[in-house]
């Protein structure tokens, strides 16, 4: 019995040369099993349009902050500070956008959110074959009735019905469904809580309810990672605030809750600084007052002790005195030598000696006279001595009254002569009290100097304080803030999903998943269907094929021609 099958076996001789194929076989074949790949993109495309049908729509929200006051970007030098004093004052230091940002971006501030926005409980409906998100406009109102209470990471799930406006029916698969009263605790394992009927209730009875309750700290590390906060531009102190979220008036609330906590933070913040700048000028005015009053006793004291009121005016005062009191006892010198020249002529007894000159250097007005009574009889002596001897006796009237008037120049010499003897002395006493006066005036008027030295100093640090604080105390009671909103939370168009798009992938995924079927089977089947696949691995050309043939008989070599279609195969 013999049989002939559609199997073949190769006769495979050597040979150098060997077939590229082309790509062409490969579209060939694709496009032999084309029914695969239309049911492919077909199914896929089904798939999308139902996608599309449930899939909750993803908005974008966006928010616009403006820095008002001097910014500068964090590599950027502060160069505002004109001197000391303006580092007093918080209004004028100027805010690092980049440090800003992430003051917004903080879990601190996310976390506020979360709990102001009460963003850890969610409310949806359960409708036939989707839930609706119930924000803001859920009829009940989850609250824990006592602080002890632990919420798993993976949150908690409560599943009720609303019975009426008095009670609601929870659903446990294990303990099994129990009726509850509203605004009444009730305690399960992760604590004791209650729900509330809001303003909302009409309308919701007999409708189902999922109350989700998460971990505030897990959904605040959600909401982080939603929100970005970024510099639009590196010249402007324009800071934009974005998010996505399913319920438009949920992202718009979260981005407008975060921007009203960050100006109030950064508000109480510079309040906060504005007071420790009030408290440090207050205390430090108060203190260099009181240094004040004891620098002003320590130089009253002083001039009181020195008898002086200020002591370059005192300098220049006891300066002229001294100069005066010089020329003073230079006058008296002269008037002294004068008198003494007079003297000497007065004690000779020779009466043709002439007077000596200087009577306008003679201080008394008698003596002057005397003086010119002198001077006339001397005259006339000489006169009369020009024509007349000596021994004639009319010189002795003339004689007589010359020593008379000799004798009583003398004794008003005398008297005047000490006179200012005793003037020159005075005056000589109070010079050498000018000079030791004098002598003290450099000590004094450094003592004096700086003791006003600090006295100004204090005067008019405490100007600068003073000034400073008051103009502090006016911006602090201007409430200005650093920034302001420019743009509020908004929504836009849907970001998601994008039916294009959607088709699109779902196009390529049925072609794709067409192809990758095709490919798998030919993957995983080990029976040689090609001669392709023998030259591929073997690298050795294939001259023909054979059928296979199962019998005993001989196939080629027979007394007559064979009747197998592989003799004639050999034979060809």
């Amino acid at each position: 019995m013999s049989k002939q099958q559609n199997q073949a076996t190769a006769l495979v001789l050597p040979f150098s040369g060997t077939e590229t194929p082309g790509t062409g076989n490969l579209i060939k074949k694709y496009l032999y099993h084309w029914p695969l790949f239309l049911l492919g993109v077909v199914i896929c495309m089904a798939g999308a349009y139902f996608y599309l049908q449930r899939a909750t729509p993803v908005y974008p929200i966006t928010a616009t902050l403006k820095f008002k006051t001097p910014t500068s970007a964090s590599g950027a030098p502060l160069t505002i500070y004109g001197n000391s004093m303006e580092n007093l004052d918080p209004a004028n230091k100027p805010i690092i956008v980049e440090n800003e940002i992430e003051v917004m971006h903080s879990k601190k501030i996310i976390y506020q959110v979360v709990n102001n926005l009460r963003l850890w409980v969610d409310y949806s409906e359960k409708k036939k074959f989707t839930s609706v998100d119930l924000y803001n406009r859920s009829p009940v109102y989850f609250t824990f009735t006592d602080s002890d209470y632990n919420i798993p990471p993976s949150g908690v799930s409560l599943n009720i019905i609303i019975q009426n406006h008095n009670s609601f029916l929870l659903k446990d698969s294990k303990a099994g469904d129990k009726i509850y009263r509203f605004s009444t605790p009730v305690k399960s394992s992760f604590g004791s809580w209650q729900l509330n009927p809001t303003r909302n209730f009409s309308g919701y009875t007999g409708a189902e309810l999922t109350v989700t309750v998460n971990d505030p700290d897990l959904v605040s590390d959600g909401k982080l990672g939603a929100v970005k906060v970024e510099l639009e531009n590196k010249d402007a102190p324009f800071v934009k605030l974005s998010t996505s979220d399913a319920v438009p008036a949920r992202g718009k609330d979260i981005l407008n809750s975060l921007m009203a906590l960050y100006r109030a933070g950064a508000q109480e913040e510079k309040n906060e600084q504005t007071q420790k700048v009030l408290d440090f000028t207050n205390a430090r005015a108060d203190l260099l007052k009181q240094q004040l009053d004891s620098e002003e006793n320590v130089l009253k004291e002083f001039k009181n002790n020195h008898k002086i009121t200020d002591v370059a005016t005192q300098a220049a005062s006891l300066m002229n005195t001294h100069e005066i009191t010089i020329r003073a006892i230079n006058d008296v010198e002269v008037q002294l030598s004068t008198l003494a020249s007079l003297e000497n002529y007065t004690n000779t007894s020779y009466n043709s000696v002439q007077l000596p000159a200087g009577s306008e250097n003679l201080p008394d007005h008698s003596l002057v006279t005397l003086y010119g009574q002198l001077a006339a009889l001397q005259l006339q002596r000489a006169q009369q001595a020009a024509i007349t001897p000596e021994a004639n006796p009319v010189f002795i009237p003339i004689d007589k009254q010359i020593a008379s008037l000799k004798n009583d120049f003398r004794e008003k010499i005398e008297t005047i002569k000490a006179a200012l003897l005793a003037n020159r002395r005075q005056l000589e006493l109070t010079d050498a009290h000018l000079q030791s006066s004098l002598s003290t005036i450099p000590s004094l008027e450094k003592e004096y100097n700086a003791i006003s030295r600090d006295l100004e100093s204090k005067e008019n640090i405490y100007k600068d304080i003073s000034a400073k604080r008051a103009e502090v105390a006016v911006r602090s009671a201007s409430l200005i803030q650093d920034s302001d909103v420019v743009d509020d939370a908004h929504a836009g168009g849907a970001s998601w999903p994008k039916s294009s798009v959607v088709y699109g992938v779902a196009f390529l995924l049925g072609l794709g998943a067409a192809a990758g079927f095709l490919y798998s089977r030919e993957s995983l089947n080990d029976n040689i269907i090609s001669r392709k696949q023998i030259e591929d691995e073997t690298e050795v050309p294939v001259l023909g094929e054979l059928a296979y043939q199962d019998t005993d008989e001989p196939l080629v070599v027979t007394a007559g021609r064979s009747k197998f279609a592989i003799g004639e195969q050999f034979r060809v």
